[in-house]
């Protein structure tokens, strides 16, 4: 048996928060890539629709699918477009990474006339993974752009490498980016800049007009609030002796005799695989420790102090101290991506609390 519970007045929460450390008229773009960092990109977005300013996704299946399940805000497509006509077609915002992909972009606007195009320009600034790089590459498209009554160019951005607690490597991006920001707001005056995520959002000299946030949503960030919750049973025992080794590769030893609860909830599931010898879950109010690796449908605790322990139920995760995201993240010597992003639904029972 597993649960998981997704709490959606603590997504609200964790917005009104965020909010409150925004300059004033800074927008907010929810970013619900990757399913909603596990989490069900259109149960989340319709849920959040009214409290933000637009959405943002990795690819154009994403964007189709939140389109598919009525979301009507502007969605940002971070990727690289290699769908131009479905992006037109669908209202979909598209990131131009390069010269080329504007070309394409124009291309795939021949004879579909009146059709329009929004347009977010991306700079590298220092990530070094999309973007451009030259000035004359953004001189070069915003005067194509404006020749070309089919594309609006509605925003420029930078994906900052650092969060705000290395305020002088976003410094140093930052001093990248200005002289692209001060071209666009010559030529362009009304376009949206955004360099800002989760982890930058509280940096104000990176907030400029508009915020990009995901994880911070969900609880992935200090301050947040957990939004999911996890829990399963024990459905098994072992009464081991003193020197027993646990799981694959025995990396748990006993050092005094010990009963060891099984839990139905693997890597597969919703137990992150490092988990292993480094977190403990909650039963009864007491912190059991895991023993051994996860495995793919199970992994063991120590419920040495639990009385009766079959059919007793595990908290996994959840927004109290010690289960929260982070919490688990400083514990397992994980980042709140990779856990929320690690979370497999497909054999859980998935209910939304409103």
């Amino acid at each position: 048996m597993i649960k998981a519970i997704i709490n959606l007045k603590i997504v609200h929460k964790n917005l009104r928060k965020l909010k409150k450390i925004l300059l004033p008229q800074v927008k907010v773009c929810a970013v619900v890539k990757a399913n909603a960092y596990s989490l069900g990109d259109v149960s989340i977005a319709r849920e959040i629709e009214s409290e933000v300013d637009s959405f943002a996704v990795a690819h154009i299946k994403e964007a189709v699918r939140l389109r598919d399940g009525g979301i009507k805000k502007a969605i940002l497509m971070l990727g690289v477009c290699t769908d131009c006509k479905t992006a037109i077609d669908r209202n979909i915002t598209i990131s131009i990474q390069s010269v080329q992909e504007f070309r394409a972009l124009c291309k795939a606007l021949l004879g579909q006339q009146p059709a329009k195009c929004r347009i977010h320009i991306k700079v590298n600034t220092g990530m070094n993974r999309y973007g451009l790089t030259n000035i004359w590459q953004l001189k070069s498209i915003l005067t194509a752009a404006e020749k070309n009554p089919g594309i609006q160019v509605e925003g420029l951005y930078t994906h900052l490498a650092h969060e705000a607690d290395n305020p002088d490597e976003i410094d140093l991006q930052l001093k990248k980016f200005a002289p692209f920001k001060s071209i666009m707001r010559a030529r362009f005056p009304r376009a949206i800049i955004h360099a800002a995520s989760s982890g930058s959002s509280g940096y104000l000299p990176a907030q400029f007009d508009m915020v990009r946030v995901g994880k911070l949503m969900y609880g992935g960030l200090d301050g947040y609030h957990t939004a999911v919750k996890i829990i399963s049973k024990i459905c098994a025992v072992q009464n081991l002796t003193s020197g027993a080794r646990v799981g694959y590769a025995g990396t748990a030893t006993t050092t005094r005799p010990t009963v060891c609860g099984i839990v139905p909830c693997g890597y597969a599931d919703l137990a992150h695989i490092n988990y292993g010898n480094k977190y403990s879950v909650l039963v009864d109010g007491v912190r059991c420790k895991v023993l051994g690796r996860v495995c793919m449908d199970s992994f063991a605790i120590d419920v040495t102090g639990i009385k009766s322990p079959i059919g007793k139920t595990v908290t996994l995760v959840g927004d109290q101290k010690g289960l929260r995201l982070m919490d688990i993240c400083r514990e397992t010597d994980t980042i709140a991506c990779n856990l929320l992003c690690s979370l497999h639904f497909n054999r859980a029972e998935v209910t939304y609390k409103a």
